[in-house]
C-alpha cells in the first residue's frame, strides 16, 4: 500500500474515532442539559407555589430568595452548557466534512494502488515466463555440453585406438622388414659362398 493511501485512510479512522468521542461527549451533555431544565421547571413551579401560598405577604422568605439564586446560577450553568454543546455540534459537522473530503481524496488513490496492484501481477506473471525460459535454456545448454563431453570422449578414444593400432602396425611391418633384410641377407651371403 502506497504511504499516500495509508495516511488518508489513517486519517479517516482518526476522524471517525475523535467523531465517535464528540458524539458521546454531545449525548452526555445533552442529558445532563436536559436533567437541570427539568430541575430549574420544578423549582420554578416551586416558587411561583410558595408566592401562592404567602398571598399577599410583602416579605419574601429566605428560602425563595436562595431558591431564586440557585435557579439563577443553574440557568447561567444552562447557558454556559447549551454554548458548549452548540460548539460541539460545530466541531462534530466539521470533522464529519473533512471525513467525507478524505473519503473523496481516497478514491483515486485506491483506482491508482488498484491499477499498480493488478500491474504488479502483470509483470510477477511476465518474471515468471522468462524464467521459466532461461530455465529451459539452461537445461537445453547443459544437454549440449553432456553431449559435447561424450563426442569429445568417444573421439579422444578412437584418437587412442587409431594411434595403438598405427603402432601395432608399424611394429609388424618394422618385424617383417627385419625379418626380409635377414633373408635377403643370407641369400646374398649363400650367392657369394657359391661364386668362391
Amino acid at each position: 500500500m502506497s504511504d499516500d493511501l495509508k495516511n488518508v485512510l489513517d486519517g479517516i479512522e482518526s476522524s471517525e474515532k475523535e467523531t465517535a468521542k464528540l458524539q458521546e461527549k454531545i449525548a452526555r451533555l445533552t442529558q445532563l442539559v436536559n436533567r437541570q431544565k427539568k430541575i430549574i421547571d420544578e423549582q420554578e413551579q416551586l416558587i411561583d407555589q410558595q408566592k401562592q401560598a404567602s398571598g399577599d405577604m410583602v416579605d419574601i422568605p429566605e428560602d425563595v430568595v436562595q431558591l431564586k439564586e440557585i435557579i439563577g446560577t443553574q440557568r447561567a450553568q444552562l447557558k454556559e452548557r447549551d454554548m458548549e454543546l452548540e460548539h460541539l455540534k460545530g466541531t462534530k459537522a466539521q470533522l464529519e466534512k473533512e471525513i467525507e473530503l478524505m473519503g473523496q481524496q481516497t478514491k483515486p488513490l485506491e483506482e491508482k494502488y488498484n491499477k499498480s496492484f493488478e500491474k504488479i501481477g502483470e509483470l510477477k506473471a511476465e518474471i515468471a515466463q522468462l524464467k521459466s525460459k532461461i530455465i529451459a535454456k539452461d537445461d537445453r545448454i547443459k544437454n549440449l555440453e553432456i553431449k559435447v563431453q561424450e563426442l569429445k570422449s568417444f573421439s579422444d578414444k578412437l584418437k587412442n585406438d587409431y594411434a595403438l593400432e598405427i603402432e601395432q602396425i608399424r611394429e609388424e611391418n618394422k618385424k617383417e622388414k627385419d625379418e626380409l633384410q635377414s633373408q635377403l641377407n643370407e641369400i646374398e651371403s649363400a650367392l657369394l659362398d657359391s661364386k668362391l
